[in-house]
């Protein structure tokens, strides 16, 4: 799972990928994976939000 750095602490994503859900293996390692703002502008997206 990635996200802005500023969400790194938030505790809903720290709970799921700490915990997860498990697949059809019993797997749920799910990494969080943050990256800073400037990183995150240079990505091009499809539909991009207008906020």
């Amino acid at each position: 799972i990635a996200t802005i750095d500023i969400k790194a602490s938030e505790v809903g994503l720290v709970e799921l990928c700490s915990e997860g859900f498990a697949n059809a293996k019993g797997e749920h390692h799910w990494p969080l994976q943050t990256f800073p703002a400037d990183v995150l502008r240079q990505v091009t997206v499809p539909n991009p939000s207008a906020v």
